[in-house]
């Protein structure tokens, strides 16, 4: 039976248990050399786990270093009681263990990660959630850190958000014609408050999207056919730092000179931002502020977003032309494909990892945009192509058609990179077909059978809450959505003009 060479958890998987079914006493460390297996604990069956070990060790042959690293520090907890021992096994993907890697991954993403720092979208707790590398935090600390900054900044914008909603029933900008902008900006607020708390929720939760970083290191980036490029991956978060940062810093410059000026009618037009209050300069001052946090937060999440999801197609695709080379090489030697067991765990931690940080994060951001966004843009359509209220007022057509754009972007990009990602992950499929199936074992038929039906089941990839996997038929789906409201609109409005805002 071959070994998995790139366990997700080989730390714990390593680790060779024994106990007496008797004696109902702790399992302990067996002795080195043994093809152990872990038995029953509380009544309840587990997978057999058979397992060459080093004579000197007591360790798997095919570890690496930086996993012997772990195993010596988990074996050294001989007393642990069943409960501990469950979790560790039970749940292989826990951060109990793991305070002593070396995340080289999260490192490489430290450009964008710092800079959502900077704008309370992150803070160091994801990769540390136990505390066990900090130190006791005195009294300043625990008041002043990444945590409360980013709850004020949460704070902030719903605070921002509910301030305008009553902007619609009364205040100083009642006019109908102001409506249209009322509700594209209360959307915009609302969208950034929420994706700045699905952000702030699964760093700051216990056991979140540290999992993935966790996973990452051990499963993924400690083989060296597996990881990622340092280099690579360092260039990219620095360039999409860079996006996001010029991004912001154009929307503020933009809304500063609408506010501050020398322009009296835009003036007067961006006292709808202080609504329902008065226009004052300290007001102005306030929501610019409030604003730049919400930029940030709609930018960097589609950003941090896209990184991912670019870091998962590389893997799978050097993951596809390695196993294309595989299959290629048998098919030469009419063998079975080399290391085909082990190709099969390295495709698997890849759909872990895309599972990881789709159920902790990404789910979430992507239901939140379909939300907010969808209506969004049918909205600025309809007022584009139809509505009077903004007849002549070019400034007005350009400001609307750069909000439609960038939700434009915003959802073609989220949803063509997930797509990528779900298309890469079902790639295996087309390679297994070419197999050469004449001399091979029950074990190799079983390996391959499990192989295709991982990659031909379900959809892998990223989803809308959990509903609906993005994928390219999705897209079709609502691009075919689109062209129907389009022409709906379309013959409304050419059969019985809509009065709406004229």
């Amino acid at each position: 039976m071959m070994d998995r060479k790139n366990s997700v958890a080989p730390s714990f998987k390593s680790i060779v248990r024994t106990e007496s079914p008797d004696s109902g006493s702790p399992p302990s460390i067996g002795p080195p050399g043994d093809l152990s297996y872990r038995p029953h604990l509380n009544g309840k069956p587990h997978r057999k786990e058979l397992m060459p070990v080093s004579p000197n060790s007591g360790l798997p042959t095919n570890q690496t270093t930086h996993a012997i690293e772990l195993d010596t520090k988990c074996s050294s907890r001989a007393n642990l009681t069943e409960d501990d021992v469950d979790d560790y096994f039970d749940e292989p993907y826990t951060v109990k263990y793991r305070d002593d890697l070396h995340l080289t991954f999260y490192r490489a993403m430290s450009p964008l990660i710092n800079v959502m720092c900077v704008f309370g979208l992150w803070h160091s707790r994801v990769i540390d959630p136990l505390g066990s590398k900090s130190r006791r935090a005195g009294f300043i600390g625990r008041i002043v850190n990444g945590r409360n900054y980013g709850l004020l900044v949460l704070s902030l914008l719903w605070f921002n958000f509910l301030r305008f909603v009553p902007s619609f029933f009364v205040g100083a900008v009642l006019e109908p014609e102001r409506l249209y902008f009322k509700v594209i900006y209360a959307l915009f607020l609302f969208q950034c408050s929420l994706n700045h708390t699905a952000i702030f929720l699964a760093v700051t939760r216990k056991r979140s999207i540290c999992q993935f970083f966790h996973h990452w290191e051990v499963g993924i980036q400690s083989q060296p056919k597996n990881g990622i490029d340092y280099a690579w991956l360092k260039r990219w978060s620095l360039i999409f730092a860079i996006i996001g940062v010029v991004y912001v810093t154009c929307h503020i410059l933009n809304q500063s000179f609408g506010v501050f000026g020398p322009v009296e009618s835009i003036r007067n037009a961006s006292n709808i931002f202080v609504a329902p209050f008065e226009g004052h300069v300290a007001l102005h001052l306030v929501v610019l502020i409030c604003n730049i946090y919400c930029f940030a937060s709609w930018i960097f999440s589609i950003l941090i977003y896209v990184l991912i999801c670019m870091c998962v197609i590389h893997q799978f695709n050097k993951f596809n032309r390695r196993f294309g080379r595989a299959i290629t090489r048998g098919r030469a030697h009419g063998v079975f494909p080399e290391n085909f067991e082990s190709f099969r765990h390295e495709h698997e931690d890849l759909c872990y990892a895309v599972r990881l940080s789709n159920d902790h994060l990404f789910t979430y951001l992507n239901l939140i945009s379909y939300v907010t966004m969808v209506p969004l843009a049918c909205f600025l359509l309809y007022n584009l192509l139809f509505s009077n209220s903004i007849s002549g007022q070019y400034s007005a057509y350009f400001m609307y058609t750069v909000w439609l754009v960038s939700i434009f972007v915003n959802i073609c990009v989220v949803s063509w990179i997930a797509a990528l990602v779900s298309s890469m992950a079902h790639g295996p499929r087309e390679l297994l077909f070419q197999i050469d199936l004449r001399n091979v074992t029950m074990d190799q038929l079983i390996q391959m059978h499990t192989f295709l039906a991982r990659v031909s089941g379900g959809p892998i990839g990223f989803s809308i809450y959990d509903l609906v996997v993005l994928s390219k038929p999705f897209i079709l789906t609502i691009g075919g959505l689109g062209i129907t409201y389009y022409a709906l609109i379309s013959e409304v409005q050419t059969s019985a003009p809509s009065t709406l805002g004229t």
